[in-house]
């Protein structure tokens, strides 16, 4: 199997796939994505030409996935999620964090402020 260039694929294209997949209706996947009917359109448009297949057919009540988009769906939903989770804010607790922090200061704050800070340490973070 060859590796795909990345940087020549425009990966909003993989956000708007989900979503048309999830809602198997071009118009209802450009409100969702802020998009007008004509953008999503050709966005469908671009979609087809990466993959080199339809990915969603007119039928009767709207849009079906074929068999390929069917197929991408899972992967595609896992990869998407492992990239929001690179761009989520971990939140630090101090009382279950083992990182260890090293302080430099003067004599002088050594002996005046360092007793009270490790105090409160300590307290928060065991």
């Amino acid at each position: 199997m060859s590796q795909v260039d990345l940087s020549k694929i425009d990966l909003n294209l993989l956000v708007a796939l989900d979503v048309l997949l999830e809602e198997r209706h071009v118009t209802k996947s450009a409100e969702r994505l802020g998009l007008s009917q004509p953008a999503m359109s050709r966005t469908l448009s671009r979609l087809r030409s990466v993959f080199d297949d339809p990915l969603i057919v007119r039928v009767a009540k709207g849009y079906a996935p074929t068999s390929r988009a069917e197929q991408l769906s899972g992967p595609l939903k896992a990869a998407l999620s492992e990239i929001r989770g690179v761009f989520a804010e971990s939140e630090f607790n101090p009382a279950t964090a083992v990182n260890t922090f090293r302080l430099s200061t003067l004599d002088y704050s050594e002996l005046v402020v360092f007793p009270e800070l490790i105090s409160r340490i300590r307290t928060a973070a065991p």
